[in-house]
Order: C-alpha cells, then sequence, then structure tokens
C-alpha cells in the first residue's frame, strides 16, 4: 500500500453477545447513528471519531456492552461498507428473515442527499432488533448521549427486504433466491476456540 496501514485486534470476555443470527420476526429494527460528524470527501465515510472528546466516544462505545447486558436487544450489525441497506440484507440474511422499512424514519443529517447516506460507512452506526416491548428503553439509551436512534421497520418471515419511501413501496432484495454472504443459522462459521488461537499467534509472532 503507498499509505501507512494499521491493523489491530482486540481479545476480550463479552459477558453477554448482540448476534447477527437472532433477529425474530415481529422484532422492532431500530437505527442508531451519530450525525454529528462529517464526510471525508471524496469518500462516503462518515466521520464522527476523530473531532469528538475521548471520553464522550469511550462513554459512546460502552452502550452496544450495556444493551447486550439488559437485553435490550436480541441481534445487532454495525453499519459497514455495504451502507446501512446492504448491512440490513446480510443482518436478515444470518437471522433467515425479512423486513419492511420506511426510508424517512432513518436518522439523517438535513442536508446530506439520501443516495449518500444510504451509501455511506458512518463511524458510529448501528442497527439492532428488540422486541417493541423493549424498544423505548433501548431508544433512550443512544438519545440520552445524543445518538440519534429511531424504529425504521419491523423483521417480518417471509424474507424479503421491502423498503418504503412517500407510499412507494419496493422490494430491495429477494434474500429467498439471492444470497449475499451466503451466511445463514444453518451455515453459521465454526467458533474459534480463543485459547488455541492466542497460542498461535504467539508463535507466528515469535
Amino acid at each position: 500500500s503507498p499509505t501507512t496501514q494499521l491493523a489491530v485486534s482486540i481479545f476480550g470476555k463479552a459477558n453477554s453477545l448482540l448476534s447477527s443470527f437472532a433477529a425474530e420476526p415481529g422484532h422492532a429494527l431500530v437505527a442508531a447513528i451519530d450525525l454529528r460528524g462529517s464526510f471525508r470527501r471524496p469518500f462516503l465515510n462518515w466521520n464522527a471519531a476523530t473531532t469528538a472528546p475521548p471520553e464522550r466516544l469511550r462513554a459512546d462505545l460502552e452502550l452496544l456492552p450495556k444493551i447486550a447486558e439488559q437485553q435490550l436487544a436480541c441481534s445487532a450489525k454495525d453499519i459497514s461498507q455495504a451502507g446501512l441497506l446492504g448491512t440490513t440484507v446480510m443482518l436478515l440474511e444470518s437471522s433467515e428473515v425479512g423486513a419492511e422499512i420506511d426510508l424517512t424514519k432513518i436518522p439523517k443529517p438535513d442536508d446530506v442527499d439520501w443516495l449518500d447516506w444510504l451509501c455511506c460507512f458512518p463511524s458510529f452506526g448501528y442497527l439492532l432488533t428488540t422486541p417493541v416491548d423493549k424498544l423505548d428503553e433501548l431508544l433512550s439509551v443512544f438519545n440520552d448521549r445524543d445518538i440519534s436512534a429511531a424504529q425504521i421497520g419491523a423483521i417480518t418471515k417471509d424474507k424479503m427486504m421491502r423498503v418504503d419511501y412517500e407510499s412507494q413501496n419496493e422490494v430491495f432484495w429477494d434474500i429467498g433466491k439471492q444470497a449475499l454472504t451466503g451466511m445463514t443459522k444453518n451455515n453459521q462459521p465454526k467458533p474459534i476456540n480463543q485459547q488455541t488461537y492466542i497460542k498461535q499467534a504467539e508463535v507466528n509472532y515469535a
């Protein structure tokens, strides 16, 4: 690479997990995105990190473990380079479910174009699913820290991802017919033995 790169691995123990394989029909689909940032042009990377106070970033990153441990959500996935809709397909595919999404409910800066926003990679952006009776409490966890969070849709059982926008409804992805990652409940990767992995890393490093 012509530029300097940094690769980091972090090992630890989680008390509770938010899996991509645990979304269930009837769950509310939530998007939580820190809008206090800007694009790093010419790229569609939404930077809400490098100009933020470090103590705020640390506290914000503690939210997901808190949500997992308090069982406020059942599944989650960070919004990646696939953008919000592409990441949603990945989550739905893993859980073998579908979803109805209302684009107008997605948290978005007022001055940002929709196409750019749906394709962007936010520095702090997550999709979560939760039972409806826990929705308000989940949203308040983010909103209390000035992170925009809202229900953007609902999980369905038909393996179709449909998108609504101003009374128009279109099928964005037919998960039953077209695979994206191929990772489903019945085709999960084998779990890694952490101690074996650490020992192998120590051998490689030595």
